[in-house]
């Protein structure tokens, strides 16, 4: 579990780096 959220806190500073809002909705719907 602490693997999953090390990857949606990266994925977390990656969208926000990209201003990838919509990619990251897509992504977190899929969670």
């Amino acid at each position: 579990m602490r693997d999953i959220q090390m990857v949606l806190e990266r994925w977390g500073a990656w969208a926000a780096n990209n201003h990838e809002d919509v990619t990251w909705s897509s992504i977190a719907a899929g969670f």
